[in-house]
């Protein structure tokens, strides 16, 4: 290093650290092991250095040789040395691995060379012993010593905890297991075998955590073992409930009081005391299995399922509201011979029936229901598509001024354009959005399309009348509507009405709703109360709301030109919607006749057939010109 001054120092410290890592790279390459990087840092670098003095230091310095013949030197003096090193060192190195001597066997490579070599332990090494101890033993697990500022005292910590945790979950799975071997207890021999093959913790894994009733991995190898060990599953009746809109308890009330609903009724289906034996599950968010045994007659089952779906659907208290429930139900009587997984889709599909009739509806399988659920599966199929393909239409029915007859109004009504089953309505597609929780996306679509028809309107009439459309209350239970609404792009709020669609929540109207509604209201949007006085709601729940207007359903329209009493009935609930400054448009105007006596009960707005059906927009743009120049 004499030869050099401080620059040509550093260039031979920069030759050496490339050379350094480009042998390092060409270990790696070559899968060579060098964990300390000996060869990298000492061979590597110093011939890298050794080569690079003839042609950095000052030639002066090189005496009477020119660079090229100290180069020779340098090269000649580093193959010697590697030359005398490889020669000697080999040999030796092969001599000291034969006879075992180069390096530590396989046992102290694991142990490490402190315990090994020097049999010196450490703490995580004791550790470890410990727990490999422990692993062994069968009794109660002691803690480890923890000794405190040490990495093996925060493991020993760690492990202290964990072991704790697991403790108090294996104590929680063993309750769980006892609850659920005392609700066996109970059931003939040919569940024994099922019971004994389910180990312990296993069966706390096939157990509902909310209700405690079993769920739906527990329900499969139970019907699994049934099928595979052909155990006789005949005059066992199989039940299928599902509560109907359980969604909508989770929108209005919350999801904890959603769940306190669910335990509910996992405490009733289990104290309901009408099957002596039988087993429970809940297979789904809102559905239910019984399997009960012992049932001989369809018509003894028929009773039983009605009083059990009496004692499911009473009011649940949730804080300080009155949850009301609706369930549909389905069952089966299983005929000899007949295994359980087919008992349990033969109820499924009662239960389906159940739910497409309406609400607290029992119904017992019979063959003709599987066709009818074949097409109804089909059919969902078909909507789940509708609106990727925009099969969603609307049309328009006008509503008219009830004194001056003029066009103030039009209801947006939303229809499915099948493409092999033509124009369905709102009562095909519905219950088949909300079966498959679209009714959200499906009520932004017809808004979309309400606001494209009023513009339509606009440019072809020279005014717009006020839109009406449907929206339902899980709709408006979306945290995110508001923004949605404004964050549109040319929306303009002013000359729209949402009508509350499920007004059998209106009763129970929570404080989120409540303020949903103001707030849509302060943006111009105007609000509606479709199909009032259906008992539904009540005019305690208008108040609440505070609507612009009330659409009466056209029960009251039916006979009211020739029914004294029911023209005074339509004309009380006009006079109270009037007393607090609220609207009314009275529905299901079929003739002039209805149409007059209407008008004389002082409603302000008329919407039926006898005005028009409802239609596409184009042509209802043509009816309205018609109907502007009559009525001017």
């Amino acid at each position: 290093m004499h030869l050099f001054d401080e620059l040509g120092a550093l260039a031979v410290g920069a030759l050496g650290a490339i050379a350094m890592l480009i042998a390092s790279e060409a270990l790696e390459q070559f899968e060579l092991d060098d964990v300390v990087g000996a060869v990298p840092v000492h061979l590597a670098a110093g011939i890298a250095g050794t080569l690079a003095v003839p042609w950095i230091a000052p030639v002066a310095q090189l005496g009477d040789a020119t660079r090229l013949e100290q180069f020779y030197v340098q090269a000649a003096g580093v193959a010697a040395v590697g030359g005398w090193v490889m020669g000697v060192a080999l040999p030796v190195a092969y001599v000291l691995r034969s006879v075992g001597l180069l390096r530590a066997t396989a046992k102290a490579e694991v142990h490490g060379l402190n315990l090994s070599e020097n049999r010196r332990a450490n703490a995580l090494y004791e550790l470890v012993q410990d727990i490999k101890l422990q692993a062994r033993s069968t009794g109660p697990k002691a803690r480890m010593a923890v000794e405190r500022s040490t990495d093996a005292g925060a493991l020993a910590l760690r492990y202290n905890s964990i072991l704790e945790q697991v403790e108090n979950e294996i104590a929680k799975r063993v309750q769980s297991v006892q609850r659920e071997q005392k609700l066996h207890s109970v059931a003939a021999e040919a569940f024994e075998g099922l019971r004994d093959a389910h180990r312990e913790y296993e069966k706390a894994e096939r157990e509902d955590a909310l209700t405690g009733l079993g769920n739906r991995k527990l329900l499969t190898e139970f019907v699994c073992a049934y099928d595979e060990d052909e155990l006789a599953a005949s005059n066992m009746l199989a039940i299928v409930i599902d509560f109907d809109r359980f969604r909508d308890v989770n929108d209005l009330y919350g999801i904890a009081s959603g769940d306190e609903v669910l335990r509910t009724l996992g405490v009733r289906l289990r104290n309901q005391g009408l099957f002596e034996e039988a087993f429970y599950f809940r297979t789904a968010a809102n559905e239910f299995v019984v399997l009960a045994h012992d049932y001989l007659a369809a018509a003894e089952a028929s009773w039983l399922c009605d009083c059990l779906l009496d004692r499911l659907t009473a009011a649940v208290q949730v804080d300080a509201a009155q949850v009301r429930l609706s369930a549909s139900l389905g069952f089966a009587v299983l005929s000899p011979e007949e295994t359980l997984s087919s008992g349990l889709k033969r109820a499924e599909i009662a239960m389906h029936s159940a739910k497409a009739r309406g609400q607290n509806q029992v119904v017992p399988y019979a063959p003709s229901l599987g066709d009818v659920h074949g097409k109804k599966l089909s059919l969902i199929n078909d909507f789940r598509a509708a609106l990727d393909r925009d099969e969603i239409t609307v049309e328009l029915q006008p509503q008219v001024a009830a004194r001056s007859q003029n066009l103030v109004g039009v209801e947006v009504l939303a229809r499915w354009k099948h493409p092999t089953k033509g124009r369905q309505s709102p009562a095909v597609f519905l219950p088949l959005a909300d079966e498959l929780a679209l009714m959200g996306e499906l009520d932004r679509r017809v808004l979309d399309k309400a606001i494209e028809a009023r513009h339509v309107l606009e440019r072809s009439l020279g005014f717009a009348p006020q839109v009406a459309v449907n929206v339902s209350a899980k709709r408006l239970a979306e945290p995110g509507l508001l923004s949605e609404l404004q964050s549109r792009g040319g929306f303009v709020p002013a000359g729209l009405t949402f009508e509350i669609l499920e007004t059998a929540f209106l009763d129970t109207l929570t404080p989120e709703i409540s303020t949903r509604i103001n707030s849509l209201k302060e943006m111009g949007i105007e609000i509606e109360v479709d199909d009032f006085g259906t008992g539904h709601a009540s005019f305690a729940s208008v108040l609440a709301l505070k609507p612009d207007r009330l659409k009466t359903d056209r029960m009251f329209v039916t006979g009211v030109e020739r029914d004294p009493a029911r023209q005074e009935l339509l004309r009380c609930i006009v006079e109270m919607a009037r007393t607090v400054s609220v609207g009314t448009v009275v529905e299901g105007i079929e003739n002039g006749d209805q149409a007059r006596a209407a008008t004389a009960t002082g409603a302000d707005v008329l919407q039926g057939y006898y005005f028009c059906r409802p239609m596409p927009t184009h042509k209802f743009v043509a009816w309205a010109r018609n109907w502007s120049q009559k009525t001017a």
